[in-house]
């Protein structure tokens, strides 16, 4: 009877409660504590930083899993508010993070249960599961696989693997190694991306 919602522009996390009325399902919200959940303050608290570390930046939710009683929550930081790209870029981008919250079965609220540091711009990112370990891609500075003039590898993109202990809490976020064919299935003799244009037009 909940829906859980991932607001890019504010970095929040709301929980929408599906209410029947005579036949006419609506989405009841609630910003009360654990209905309306804010990134920045939860990535402060879970990931140990320093209370003024975040000064400066937006928080942006982006990927959601939902699995049994948690909730995984993808979340990055820059000073680009809301969907607004028309400042000078780079942007002060930040790490992003991968947030695991328990849910109330009862009531749909949200409890923070462990963050663990990903990489830069997990921009368009999903959240893939296998096993106890969980892998998001990340772009990089500037929302781009290519260096900022797009003629080269950004050596900020990534791909991110955190995994769960037998208590499940995250251990520390890592980078793993991409394959260099994988790496060379993207780009063409000229060392171009081959997507740029689509990537410059979706970030």
């Amino acid at each position: 009877n909940y829906l859980y919602i991932a607001d890019y522009d504010y970095g929040t996390v709301a929980v929408g409660q599906l209410v029947d009325n005579n036949g006419d399902v609506t989405i009841q919200g609630n910003k009360a504590d654990g209905y309306l959940m804010d990134l920045k303050s939860d990535v402060i608290v879970g990931a140990g930083l320093d209370e003024n570390s975040l000064d400066g930046v937006y928080g942006h939710a982006q990927a959601l899993l939902l699995e049994g009683d948690y909730l995984y929550v993808t979340a990055y930081f820059d000073s680009y508010e809301g969907s607004s790209y028309s400042q000078e870029w780079p942007g002060n981008e930040q790490p992003g993070y991968l947030l695991k919250y328990k849910i109330d079965q009862a009531t749909g609220k949200l409890d923070l249960y462990s963050v663990a540091q990903i990489g830069i711009n997990p921009c368009y990112s999903t959240i893939a599961k296998y096993n106890n370990s969980f892998y998001v891609a990340a772009l990089g500075g500037s929302n781009a696989q290519g260096d900022y003039d797009y003629d080269g590898i950004n050596e900020e993109t990534s791909i991110n693997m955190v995994t769960m202990n037998q208590y499940g809490d995250f251990e520390d976020g890592r980078a793993i190694t991409v394959p260099q064919n994988a790496i060379d299935a993207y780009f063409n003799e000229n060392g171009k991306y081959i997507e740029e244009q689509r990537i410059r037009e979706r970030c």
